[in-house]
């Protein structure tokens, strides 16, 4: 019988402290539609912000919910473009990263971002926006859209 490591444990690993005991934190968001109009189809809705440095975000913990938008209405939540560091190239914008294409046609509640993956690291020079597209029609007046991020952060 053999002992085998993780990654983690393997001799000349550089480790970040987002792998060594990074201490869990929530971004909570809230959007409601107070303009006394609907929004039109594709309008994106700034949601937060993430700080700068190395972050690891858990979508499998993290959630959202919404009050019924209207017929053929599909969620998207992602991150604006941002700088890993002094290159004139940004990250591009990634406005599916979280959220991809879910039905908000009817309420829905407490549902977590698309878990196929178990963390999304960014490291960011400035922060990193998050925001949602709602696609398929208007954004009704007083529609709401909520949530929370969990992300790891030292």
């Amino acid at each position: 019988m053999a002992t085998v490591y993780s990654t983690q444990l393997t001799e000349g690993v550089r480790k970040y402290p987002i792998d060594d005991h990074g201490k869990t934190r929530i971004q909570y968001f809230y959007f409601k539609n107070t303009t006394g109009a609907a929004l039109a189809d594709g309008t994106e809705i700034d949601l937060c912000d993430l700080p700068p440095g190395r972050v690891r975000i858990l979508p499998n913990l993290s959630r959202y919910k919404s009050t019924a938008l209207g017929a053929s209405r599909l969620l998207d939540i992602g991150h604006r473009a941002y700088y890993k560091d002094n290159t004139p190239t940004p990250v591009v914008d990634d406005d599916d990263a979280f959220v991809a294409n879910k039905d908000v046609s009817a309420l829905v509640n407490d549902v977590p971002f698309d878990a196929t993956f178990m963390k999304y690291d960014i490291y960011s020079k400035a922060g990193v926006r998050m925001y949602a597209t709602v696609d398929g029609g208007t954004i009704p007046i007083d529609a709401i859209i909520e949530g929370y991020i969990f992300y790891v952060y030292e």
